[in-house]
């Protein structure tokens, strides 16, 4: 994996997150990666390379709708979230809005 270093893009990356935090993407298309097939294995690669996690997260089906914000921080480690969509149960969607994870990227696997 390359270092952060070598990725002079990541003051862009975390711009655009803001952008689309704020809504702005309804009006501007912001660039967005989008990964399609049926081998979990090439899109896993694919992502691990651009956000460096894929792996050590997700044991996902590849169906599943993914969405990463990128964003530049001193600490190696990323929040997990699920928005489900409105076609479920609104009992289902208040408890899937209750999960809330941050990882500990260094320390792999443990929750923080």
């Amino acid at each position: 994996m390359s270092s952060r270093a070598e990725h002079p893009q990541e003051p862009l990356v975390s711009v655009i997150a803001r952008l689309r935090s704020q809504g702005l993407d309804r009006y501007v298309n912001l660039p967005r990666i989008v990964l399609c097939g049926n081998q979990l294995s090439s899109k896993a690669t694919v992502m691990e390379e651009v956000a460096g996690i894929w792996s050590l997260l997700f044991n996902m089906s590849p169906r599943s709708v993914t969405e990463f914000i990128l964003v530049h921080s001193e600490k190696p480690s990323t929040t997990v979230t699920i928005a489900s969509s409105a076609v479920r149960p609104v009992e289902q969607i208040e408890r899937l809005k209750l999960f809330d994870r941050t990882i500990d990227i260094n320390s792999r696997f443990r929750s923080t």
